[in-house]
């Protein structure tokens, strides 16, 4: 949810910078753009000529040697990095014309929080809960570490950041759960929306197409917008526009659209915003409990590691009581 509103303009190849300087002592095409079968062939080519070239030619001196094979690498390099934009930009040309995006759904997270836990939240929560249950439990951990400063009442500290760990851990869960389920039901009526208005485009656009004034008054005009205020707002402009002149909805039912569809889709589009009001909440919400969340866990992920620290002292004569704290302990 934060598993953390991108307006989906079409890339246009044409925009891409591309290099005015060919990098010295070397012919191969290095621009990430230009993809000639003839270029490639030839850079390849000239490639393998100074690979297959006599073994004699390679018993030169040293230096020269480690020359030319730097510039082997070089090239080789180059191509690699050709071939490998080539490959992006036709994925990019190769992309599938999609709806308008409502919101971005990548959850922030915080990047401190990630580098700092190598073992998943689960994990770590069951680790801790056996360490602080088996330090009471165990008399003689309890003995150990009561000697160096973690008594009842430490040990009570650290529990009670556990629970607040854990009740962060949950409510975070709760706010993901319920962020998912908006999301579900908004992409499901962004679907529906998004069909009816496609299809109900084009018939109007058939039936007044040598109408510019009504297509002007429709926002039919160009191709429908791919921001989502914006494409919200031209299929507003298009069904109230339908329905407050009837005579232009006579004129499209001859195309299987009647006052009840534009009054359906003005329903649904309300239905829409709703939807989308409501992810944005829950996605706030869900942000607020994972910044919470990872608070809790910074805290408690402090304590414990003192905690450990001063039980292996603790227990340096015997160290295979680690375990019972969750902690390995190699033989």
């Amino acid at each position: 949810m934060t598993e953390n509103t991108n307006n989906l303009n079409p890339i246009h190849i044409d925009n891409f910078d591309k290099p005015d300087v060919t990098p010295p002592q070397s012919n191969i095409n290095t621009n990430p753009l230009d993809f000639s079968s003839n270029t490639a062939v030839a850079d390849l080519q000239q490639l393998e000529e100074i690979q297959k070239q006599p073994e004699e030619e390679h018993n030169q001196p040293e230096d020269v040697q480690e020359k030319r094979e730097a510039m082997l690498e070089q090239r080789e390099e180059e191509l690699g990095k050709a071939e490998e934009m080539h490959e992006k930009v036709e994925d990019v040309l190769n992309q599938s014309e999609e709806p308008p995006q409502l919101i971005s759904t990548n959850k922030t997270k915080s990047k401190k929080m990630t580098s700092r836990r190598k073992r998943s939240e689960t994990d770590t929560l069951e680790q801790y809960r056996v360490s602080l249950t088996n330090v009471e439990q165990q008399q003689e951990i309890a003995a150990a570490m009561t000697g160096f400063g973690y008594d009842t009442a430490a040990i009570a500290e650290g529990k009670l950041l556990y629970e607040n760990m854990r009740k962060a851990y949950d409510l975070n869960k709760q706010e993901d759960n319920e962020t998912l389920k908006s999301k579900i039901n908004l992409d499901a009526i962004t679907e529906t929306v998004a069909e009816d208005y496609s299809l109900d485009r084009k018939k109007a656009k058939v039936i007044f197409r040598n109408d510019p004034l009504v297509l002007h008054k429709l926002a039919l005009s160009g191709a429908a917008p791919k921001a989502y205020i914006k494409w919200v707002e031209c299929m507003k402009t298009f069904y109230n526009g339908l329905a407050a002149e009837p005579e232009l909805i006579t004129k499209l039912s001859k195309l299987k659209f009647s006052a009840e569809d534009a009054e359906s889709r003005l329903a649904n589009i309300q239905k829409l915003e709703s939807a989308r009001s409501q992810y944005l909440k829950e996605a706030g919400e869900s942000q607020e409990a994972t910044k919470a969340k990872d608070t809790a866990f910074a805290e408690v992920d402090k304590w414990m590691s003192d905690f450990y620290a001063v039980a292996k002292i603790a227990m340096e004569d015997k160290p295979q009581l680690l375990e019972s704290l969750g902690l390995l302990v190699r033989n």
